[in-house]
């Protein structure tokens, strides 16, 4: 045993067996203490290195005093690194197993792996003939080939929504995700679902686009769509009075209203954990530290239906190289980490949050080892289109005066020779001071 120690450069170890068992002599002669649960045991110092010079003739160095401490640590790191690398490697394998279940593209893929009863109650709700003597195979055919033929059973399950389902099926099918991270309720007459063991709410690219070739001529429910348009709006101005709100729904809604009942159908359109309410209008929960009243915003800029379409993302920006560059410089990052990033990163720009404070973000996660230090270098670049294209909150949702030489150098990233990294900043908290988010008003 005292080998062992002296192999080890050791004083410590664990046994998860009685002490006067695992060690009688050292035990007997009190060279370790009593101990009937085992756990942790340090043997003396001296007695070790007494071992290595008189029986092993020195052919291990001494262990010097204090080492202990250091061996408890080391031995505390190890454990550690070795539990957050199984962690890590445990979320990989799931996520992957969950990423190979979304490559299901079509309807029957998902249908088959059904049970023979539940196809046959889905024939029975949407009313489907001819099934009582088919296999599984046939049967999620047959349901695919009805569900495909017009839009009858595409409305029907509609009616079978709550208002909350519907909103949340709306928002992937005009954004044309695959999942969301929503939870809505779960129906079996829905061919929109859950993943096992997951809160990835999941739907087929075919289903997709049959909702999507349905809302081109109808809506899915009226007080959903009105929903979804005053959220384009908070999304696209950050911060909006009722009186502008009103305004907008006159004029794309095609709807004669009052201010008042615009007024009820915002507050019933959003919850308190999405939007702060005051007695002048909304604002989003990201604003929460922004004093909207004393920012010199101009102007609301008036879009139409077709340009509100898209903002039903609260972190549009028009497409950039953003995704692809996180992809190349991530190390340990996954693709839903990659992803997650790349909205965070738009929605901060759109919040008004400066290039160096992205940057900062994005430097910690470096730290961490989620990504390439590359990435700081491609980043600086990128930033240009990204703030060329991002309609900023503090601008009520007007895009930066692109002919302007000012706005340009601000925009400029640093230059860099090749090869040059670019030196990264300390961490520090984001910087949601009011007097900062005034600063980008330089940009109009």
């Amino acid at each position: 045993m005292l080998r062992y120690f002296a192999e080890g450069q050791a004083s410590y170890c664990h046994t998860s067996d009685d002490t006067a068992i695992a060690y009688p002599v050292l035990t007997h002669f009190g060279y370790l203490p009593y101990n009937p649960e085992g756990k942790e045991v340090q043997v003396p110092l001296e007695l070790i290195n007494l071992y290595i010079k008189a029986e092993l003739n020195s052919a291990y160095p001494l262990i010097k005093d204090g080492s202990f401490e250091d061996e408890i640590e080391a031995i505390k790191r190890q454990l550690y690194e070795e539990i957050m690398r199984s962690e890590d490697d445990w979320i990989k394998k799931e996520l992957d197993k969950q990423i190979r279940h979304l490559k299901k593209d079509t309807l029957y893929d998902c249908l088959i792996d059904y049970t023979n009863d539940d196809l046959k109650d889905i024939c029975r709700f949407y009313k489907i003939r001819g099934f009582s003597s088919k296999n599984k195979s046939q049967l999620a055919m047959l349901i695919c080939s009805h569900f495909f033929e017009d839009f009858s059973m595409l409305e029907k399950m509609v009616e079978h929504m709550s208002l909350e389902t519907i909103e949340i099926v709306e928002k992937m099918v005009r954004l044309d995700r695959m999942y969301t991270m929503d939870q809505p309720e779960l129906d079996p007459m829905m061919f929109f679902y859950y993943l096992s063991d997951s809160e990835l709410f999941v739907s087929t690219k075919d289903v997709r686009a049959h909702f999507r070739a349905y809302l081109k001529e109808n809506e899915l429910h009226p007080v959903v769509t009105k929903r979804l348009f005053y959220r384009r709006l908070l999304y696209l101005y950050g911060a909006v009075d009722y009186q502008h709100l009103y305004k907008m729904a006159q004029q794309l809604m095609d709807e004669s209203m009052t201010l008042a009942r615009v007024k009820r159908e915002v507050k019933s359109s959003f919850s308190k954990d999405e939007v702060i309410f005051s007695s002048e209008g909304i604002k989003h929960r990201a604003w929460a530290g922004i004093d909207v009243n004393v920012l010199e915003r101009p102007a609301y800029y008036e879009p139409t239906l077709k340009e509100l379409e898209p903002f039903l993302d609260q972190s549009f920006i028009n497409k950039t190289n953003l995704r692809k560059v996180l992809k190349k410089h991530a190390r340990h990052a996954h693709q839903f980490e990659i992803e997650s990033l790349d909205r965070e990163i738009r929605k901060g720009l759109r919040a008004c949050l400066g290039i160096e404070d992205v940057l900062d973000f994005v430097a910690a996660l470096i730290d961490e080892g989620l990504f390439n230090e590359e990435l700081m270098t491609d980043l600086g670049h990128e930033m240009t289109g990204l703030m060329r294209d991002v309609r900023l909150w503090v601008l009520a949702g007007n895009q930066i005066d692109q002919t302007s030489q000012r706005t340009q150098d601000r925009q400029k990233p640093q230059s860099l020779n090749k090869g040059q990294v670019m030196k990264k900043s300390k961490k520090r908290k984001k910087n949601m001071n009011v007097a900062r988010v005034v600063k980008l008003d330089d940009y109009r």
